[in-house]
């Protein structure tokens, strides 16, 4: 769904050539933009008193923009159009090249201040125009990188109380993102079901390294149940 042409034109008169009408609705996304812009603990890259005049707001962002990489080699970035005190109805990044008419002035919300954020088109780099009590804050910064989700993580454990080891292996066993298998199951033994890394050890002497086990099964499961505390295992 296309942006509404109010906003549109707002960004145009700004300067911005839009390069889509469509908006980009791909991650990072507006919200959690401006919750970086808007976090308590932020400190502005250049602040501009209100008394400055809009030449002096746009020569700002449009330095912090460039410094900090935002803007591409072509000059493109993604930036969310000014709102009219209803920021839920902007629906995605609208695609824009900056010129040399850019003006911020032009880019006043329906509040009557300067407020928009931008973000590189690779999602990496943001920068946003808040106004504060004595003028305008330019911030830009990194997003924070997601920590990945581990496998140990991701796998669907059958509940605690009713593994068997048998099961266990099973779940490593089958899935085809884990390479170095009895590894695994030790990780699993000590960051799962809290053993610690000799008692991981007792399990993983008997299985070979497709995680069969190397003594008959009733005797691996008494040997599961010896070294897992009770309430772990029933």
């Amino acid at each position: 769904m296309e942006q509404s042409d109010a906003r549109l034109d707002r960004i145009r008169s700004a300067g911005f050539a839009i390069r889509s009408s469509d908006p980009v609705v791909t991650a990072p996304t507006i919200d959690e933009t401006w919750r970086l812009i808007s976090a308590s603990t932020v400190t502005p890259d250049v602040a501009v008193p209100f008394a400055d005049s809009a030449v002096s707001l746009t020569r700002a962002w449009l330095q912090v923009v460039s410094s900090h990489q935002i803007v591409s080699d072509t000059d493109d970035l993604l930036i969310a159009s000014p709102f009219q005190g209803n920021r839920e109805a902007i629906r995605g990044w609208i695609p824009v090249r900056l010129t040399d008419g850019i003006n911020l002035d032009s880019m006043v919300d329906g509040r009557g201040s300067v407020e928009f954020v931008g973000r590189s088109i690779d999602g990496t780099k943001y920068c946003g125009v808040t106004a504060e009590d004595y003028g305008y804050w330019i911030v830009a910064g990194n997003y924070p990188k997601s920590r990945p989700v581990t496998w140990v993580e991701a796998t669907n454990w059958p509940p605690k109380k009713s593994t068997t080891l048998t099961e266990l292996l099973a779940t490593i066993r089958g899935s085809s993102d884990i390479p170095q298998m009895k590894i695994a199951v030790a990780k699993a033994l000590h960051e799962v079901y809290g053993l610690s890394v000799s008692r991981a050890r007792q399990i993983t002497s008997v299985l070979d390294d497709e995680l069969f086990p190397t003594v008959p099964e009733d005797e691996l499961e008494c040997l599961w149940r010896s070294v897992v505390s009770p309430d772990v295992i029933d």
